[in-house]
């Protein structure tokens, strides 16, 4: 089926390219952490003494009002193996009252409703822009000159957003880790080879009722093989998400 608008071709091409491209998965999960040393101060470096950096970010489809999952990424810059143990994170003290870590078979509870959600919103989406790419077409199949150029512009929008949609769900699945307790932040000791990486995450639960500053970086603590602890502030929080919607509003 063509559609009766011409020059639309190149607007196809462009939209989809961009959609595309935005649909890129990626190593690292958001911005990269600021290497602090004992006494809270950045070192300078964009990596930690073993050769690390590490970013975060959160997975705002797998968030609600009142819990924040974020990941962390660990990548290795340096020529040996990172050996991480004694995983801590610690919060600004105004954050902390009213944050905690969701742990035991919460995790469980959170991460079937999460999922549930996640699929009914994206379901419903779909379903929205599958919708108004078949009226597009409709119009403009059977009508002439601006109505015409209506219809295909919506049919042309529907298909570029559901071919968005899809890339971005598989640059999700690509870059992210899924929420299983065995790669939860504070599950254990871990490696990291050389030029690899490794995805953590972690679920964080902030009580509206006592939560009073808007929890928006942590810092990550670790110990690795030479013993040195190593501490990175991380930021956490996507400005888009329903995670603490009301208490980061202005911020």
């Amino acid at each position: 089926m063509k559609f009766k608008v011409m020059g639309l071709g190149w607007r196809w091409v462009s939209v989809v390219g961009v959609a595309l491209l935005g649909g890129c998965a990626q190593v690292h999960s958001g911005p990269y952490g600021v290497p602090v040393g004992p006494s809270n101060q950045p070192t300078g470096s964009r990596t930690t003494e073993a050769g690390l950096r590490i970013s975060a970010d959160e997975l705002t489809r797998w968030s609600s009002p009142q819990f924040g999952m974020i990941e962390v990424t660990f990548e290795n810059d340096g020529s040996e193996w990172a050996e991480i143990r004694d995983v801590r994170i610690a919060l600004p003290p105004e954050q902390v009252p009213g944050t905690t870590v969701l742990t035991s078979q919460r995790i469980a509870s959170f991460r079937e409703a999460a999922r549930r959600r996640a699929d009914i919103e994206q379901h419903n989406v779909a379903l929205g822009l599958g919708i108004l790419t078949l009226s597009g077409l409709v119009v403009a199949e059977t009508s002439d000159g601006p109505a015409a150029a209506v219809g295909a512009v919506g049919a042309t929008a529907g298909l570029t957003g559901l071919v968005a949609m899809d890339e971005t769900a598989s640059a999700d699945r690509a870059s992210h880790v899924e929420p299983y307790p065995e790669s939860h932040l504070l599950g254990g000791p871990f490696s990291v080879g050389p030029g690899l990486f490794a995805k953590k995450w972690i679920v964080l639960e902030t009580n509206p009722n006592l939560t009073r500053a808007c929890v928006e970086r942590l810092r990550v603590s670790y110990r690795v093989q030479s013993g040195g602890e190593e501490r990175v502030w991380l930021s956490i929080r996507d400005a888009s998400s329903p995670w603490q919607r009301e208490r980061c509003r202005d911020r």
